[in-house]
């Protein structure tokens, strides 16, 4: 028996649902596909699915065997990755995965420049908030915030994605500068929605969170949207340093500092990162993105 392809067919199997999906995956005769996860269930000694008319359902052994089948099918595809990419020029599918605000903002308009430097890499790039499981989605790339994510990643740190006030010089010209946290009951509030909420402001006290006082006049999830209410000074704004670093160089926005702290997140530390899988590094085109990336975007740090 061959392990590797019992392996694989196993896995097609529980994927796909059925034995003859499988098969026409795997472009072999249903008979055969279930021919060799029997085998595999004889090598093992146990039963790895229950068979019905109808569906199959993992045993538990069949659960716990189904995660490590896969990260050692992985690993294998991982390695003839590398011995077969080892001298060759970057290029093929390159996956990036990246949250859509600062996708938007940074990783798209660099795009351009990195195509021109490697014409053989095709980029597939999907903005979505939702960081999908790197074996499972094929993701290669992935550029997230908040604090530090899955210490089974690379996790590179491009920059910071703390939150500051901020408004154009018209409305705080129009409407004043607040000084105080009270001074904002006074003003008006551009708020981001995040995948799971309303990121509303909270103001800090000795470790406290305290909700801000403030009229809502926009909640949107789109960062372009949000960055062309403030620069029309339709109100106040709590945005990501790299998202405002360039309008503050222009003198467009400017930053707005109370005497006590507010902030749009109960969560301390936070950064923007770049994610990747170690071994994944040697295959010319990650590597070729990833050494991209880290110096165009960490450039832009203060």
């Amino acid at each position: 028996m061959d392990i590797f392809k019992a392996m694989t067919t196993f896995v097609r199997v529980v994927e796909d649902g059925t034995f003859s999906a499988a098969a026409d995956r795997l472009q072999t005769p249903v008979s055969s596909v279930s021919r060799q996860v029997r085998a595999l269930e004889e090598h093992l000694g146990t039963e790895l699915m229950l068979r019905s008319t109808r569906s199959l359902q993992l045993t538990e052994i069949g659960k716990l065997y189904l995660n490590e089948t896969r990260q050692i099918l992985e690993g294998l595809s991982l390695a003839e990755d590398l011995v077969a990419n080892y001298h060759q020029v970057p290029k093929g599918v390159l996956r990036i995965s990246a949250m859509p605000s600062y996708g938007e903002q940074a990783v798209v308009p660099l795009l351009a420049e990195f195509e021109q430097l490697y014409p053989e890499i095709v980029i597939d790039l999907e903005l979505t908030d939702q960081l999908a499981d790197f074996n499972q989605s094929n993701i290669e790339l992935a550029f997230r915030g908040g604090t530090l994510p899955d210490e089974r990643l690379v996790a590179q740190q491009l920059d910071d994605n703390r939150f500051y006030l901020c408004a154009s010089p018209s409305y705080l010209e129009y409407n004043g500068i607040p000084r105080q946290v009270s001074d904002l009951q006074y003003h008006k509030a551009l708020l981001y929605r995040a995948p799971h909420q309303v990121m509303r402001w909270l103001a800090i006290d000795n470790n406290n969170f305290q909700t801000v006082s403030i009229e809502e006049v926009l909640i949107t999830n789109s960062a372009s949207l949000l960055m062309q209410s403030v620069l029309a000074g339709k109100g106040l704004a709590m945005l990501p340093l790299w998202g405002i670093r360039e309008s503050l160089r222009q003198g467009d926005i400017q930053l707005v500092e109370l005497e006590q702290s507010i902030t749009a997140s109960q969560i301390g530390t936070a950064g923007i990162y770049m994610l990747y899988q170690r071994l994944r590094y040697e295959v010319p085109k990650i590597r070729a993105a990833v050494d991209f990336f880290k110096k165009r975007l960490t450039a832009s740090c203060d």
